[in-house]
């Protein structure tokens, strides 16, 4: 009671720090290798992995047998196939927090060598403890080794723990479509009862539309990764609005490049079945201007196939020429098919000679699309379904002029209605429609007069010079009367 106020302080102060000292400065270790983990994050988001491992080990130094850094740092061994180092970082990981968990990452790495010994370790701790986590590790052991039938069994015995993240019914899902054994009745059960993860798995089994219904009820509260996977397959599934802008919105919020691309990709799917045509080809636009040489390859083959779906043959070929170009393989098959639909079928046989010189592991694919050829013909332009238009509004016009450059006489039509009714907007759609499809002479020709409208004679001088290149000569000629008499009329009328 009479101890003086400040040699108690005191003395609660040095209490403090011995406390702090004897328990070897942890505390502030783990704080510091947390934030070692950030700026790790952030040099690996910049593509700068050299510096990101140094901050990861500086990590793994501060806050020693703790998961992310060891995790990272096995998995990065693991890639380099370093498999002692990696198994060394994935033990450590184990240490500090053992559990059941923890044991897949370091067992898998037996999996090549000796994966019956990985196995037996598992039924070991099973006999001495029935738990869910082991029975659902055993059974991705099993999926793994090709053993379907048994690992399924293992799957459906760990299912009930829902607290547990539903990995078990995760991973029974994705075995079941491995045996290509889908259970209607289940699948609405599992899919009404289970996490993101479930749903997002029971989606890829489903190849065409069923009684599913998009349910967003858990988004917000669920794991990112689970959320990202259900957006991605329901963008592929669903047609439903609100998936454009969930899908934006996880984009914006994330620093990941590869996850950006990845939704970004199935966004512009989800577009283009939506029948939004053009917002689908500028998002793919975007991604293969803004990828590395093996993304950009692939993205301008996704171009390459739209372009094909949308019988554009020209521009399916320009796209994939340019992804050959940047060495995507798969493009060839893409270019044969386009060249066989422009009856330039002569070029075929060269084409493949040279591309099985540099690769020839390609040899029966092009025996494939060889005898498939011998039958080939190249089918009738599909007419696309005629609307009437006489009654929208000049918002409904500039809605349906902007969602697909490809219908050519449904944009035509939307122009013309907008020029009836005294509308702006048309010269707007045409450009953006020849942006995307650039060898369609007829949207150049209605660009062009629509051009001299505008008085942009330059524009539509050089548009002339382009329809020339595209045209066959008779009727190149027969359009440019019409171009100069409307370029005469607009003269005079202008004095």
């Amino acid at each position: 009671r009479n101890f003086p106020y400040a040699t108690a302080r005191l003395g609660g102060l040095v209490a403090v720090a011995a406390f702090y000292f004897v328990a070897a400065q942890e505390p502030f270790n783990l704080l510091k290798s947390g934030y070692y983990n950030y700026l790790a994050v952030h040099a690996e988001t910049e593509g700068n992995d050299l510096l990101a491992k140094e901050y990861i080990l500086q990590s793994s130094y501060l806050g020693y047998n703790t998961h992310y850094p060891n995790y990272w740092l096995g998995k990065n061994e693991e890639k380099n196939q370093s498999l002692f180092a990696a198994k060394t970082y994935f033990y450590n990981a184990a240490q500090r927090f053992p559990s059941e968990f923890s044991l897949i990452n370091y067992g898998n790495l037996d999996l090549e060598i000796n994966s019956n010994k990985v196995r037996a370790v598992y039924e070991e701790m099973l006999r001495k403890n029935q738990s869910k986590e082991v029975q659902n590790n055993l059974g991705v052991l099993l999926l793994q080794k090709g053993e379907k039938e048994q690992s399924l069994d293992f799957f459906q015995d760990a299912q009930g723990n829902k607290g547990w993240n539903n990995a078990a019914e995760i991973n029974k899902w994705n075995a079941l479509k491995k045996l290509e054994i889908i259970d209607s009745i289940s699948i609405e059960k599992d899919f009404l009862e289970g996490n993101l993860g479930v749903k997002s798995n029971i989606l890829t089994t489903q190849v065409q539309k069923s009684s599913l219904s998009l349910d967003l009820s858990l988004m917000d509260d669920s794991r990112p990764l689970h959320k990202q996977a259900f957006l991605l397959n329901s963008a592929f599934f669903f047609d439903d609005d609100t998936l454009e802008s969930l899908i934006r919105k996880e984009v914006d919020n994330s620093s990941d490049a590869t996850f950006n691309s990845r939704m970004r990709k199935a966004l512009a799917l989800h577009l283009y079945n939506k029948g939004e045509v053009n917002k689908a080809f500028m998002m793919f636009d975007y991604l293969q201007a803004n990828a590395h040489q093996y993304y950009k390859g692939e993205y301008l083959n996704a171009l390459g196939k739209l372009a094909l779906e949308q019988e554009a043959y020209i521009l399916a070929l320009d796209f994939f020429d340019q992804a050959i170009e940047v060495k995507h393989i798969e493009s060839l098959f893409g270019k044969i098919d386009a060249l066989a639909h422009l009856e330039r079928e002569k070029e075929i046989p060269d084409l493949l000679l040279k591309s099985l010189r540099k690769n020839p592991e390609l040899t029966e694919r092009v025996n494939n699309v060889l005898a498939r050829l011998e039958s080939f013909s190249p089918k009738k332009k599909a007419k696309f379904p005629t609307k009437d238009i006489s009654t929208l509004s000049e918002e409904e016009l500039q809605i349906l002029g902007s969602k697909n450059a490809f219908d050519e006489s449904q944009l035509i039509a939307v122009v013309n209605q907008l020029q009836q009714k005294g509308f702006s907007g048309g010269y707007e759609l045409l450009m953006q429609a020849i942006e995307i499809n650039p060898y369609s002479t007829n949207l150049l020709k209605r660009y062009a007069l629509e051009a001299l409208n505008w008085n942009l004679i330059d524009y539509a001088d050089q548009t002339i010079n382009r329809i020339k290149e595209l045209e066959e000569p008779s009727a190149f000629a027969n359009f440019l009367i019409q171009y100069e008499a409307e370029k005469e009329r607009i003269a005079t009328e202008s004095w």
